[in-house]
């Protein structure tokens, strides 16, 4: 921060006075997916001596899913420099007339440029369509993307995908508002084939991905994971998920985090489970190969006494 952002700012106010009469907005979307909570807590600490700088003026927008432990350093931290705050997706009027707008906009958008927009009927969808929809997201705007991603993919049917989404049904939680969500995810997964490809292809990615779920490094560095997933047609098999993450040269982008969630949480995904220990196993076990050939024996000896119930 002070090599990159404040030192050529001071140099440049120097040189040009009337630079500071102007406010900069600092945007940082998203904290919660920088998933290591040092990272979050260094982080916002980095971001509490910037808006403390008195020779130059931030104003920043910062915004993260709750998180109790986010939430207590920015309360910790920020506080001198907070002017206010604001939650999302209580499901309030404002919230509801925004997915509207969003899902209307969309809507014509899809219809003049969407490949079968000939094969759309006449006033399609009907607004009643578009306000179960809105109903529900419950305030939650991932709802609506994601339906909409889902609607306007480019080899199928709008109007036939977008009945299929209405034809889910579950029943409202006041206690769980991501209940139709996680009915969306579970529909998405119940049209893709292969499920046992795919459950295996997302387990071996999320448990490379997320800090939580150890992996060891020679296993990271020694087996071309890539190559394993293209052998399993990785682009292929995921391109059912197309609404929920991007699948490129094997390469996996979630589009969402709630998605990542969603699959490793039992009582959330149900049958769509992805069991992370399945495949902390499954990348362990990659090392035996590479360990037999250098005749490393001693070394899975104390892998086993040290992480046993990776092998359980």
């Amino acid at each position: 921060m002070q090599r990159l952002l404040l030192t050529p700012l001071s140099q440049l106010r120097l040189e040009y006075p009337d630079f500071s009469d102007y406010h900069r907005v600092i945007v940082i979307d998203a904290l919660d997916e920088c998933l290591e909570s040092r990272h979050q807590r260094l982080f916002i600490s980095v971001l509490s001596e910037l808006l403390a700088h008195r020779p130059l003026r931030f104003r920043c927008l910062l915004s993260s899913r709750f998180n109790a432990y986010i939430e207590t350093n920015v309360t910790a931290t920020l506080t001198p420099w907070t002017y206010g705050n604001m939650i999302l997706g209580k499901d309030e009027d404002d919230e509801r007339t925004d997915i509207r707008k969003y899902l209307q906009v969309s809507i014509v958008r899809i219809r003049k440029t969407h490949p079968f927009g000939t094969w759309i009927p006449p006033g399609w969808p009907l607004e009643s369509d578009l306000e179960t929809i809105v109903k529900k997201s419950g305030g939650q705007f991932i709802y609506a993307s994601t339906v909409i991603k889902y609607v306007e993919s480019p080899n199928h049917n709008p109007h036939e995908r977008l009945r299929y989404i209405l034809g889910i049904s579950t029943t409202r939680s006041v206690e769980d508002p991501f209940v139709e969500l996680d009915a969306l995810y579970r529909a998405l997964m119940l049209s893709a084939k292969n499920l046992s490809t795919i459950i295996e292809i997302l387990g071996i990615e999320l448990v490379r991905q997320r800090p939580q779920f150890w992996t060891p490094r020679t296993a990271r560095l020694s087996f071309d994971f890539n190559k394993h997933l293209q052998s399993l047609e990785a682009d292929i098999v995921l391109a059912p998920l197309a609404s929920v993450l991007s699948c490129k040269d094997s390469k996996i982008k979630f589009y969402h985090l709630s998605f990542a969630e969603f699959l490793l949480d039992p009582n959330r995904s149900l049958e769509y489970f992805v069991h992370p220990k399945t495949w902390q196993r499954w990348i362990v076990s990659r090392l035996v190969p590479i360990f037999y050939n250098h005749g490393c024996t001693l070394i899975i000896l104390l892998l086993l006494h040290d992480y046993p119930t990776i092998f359980l």
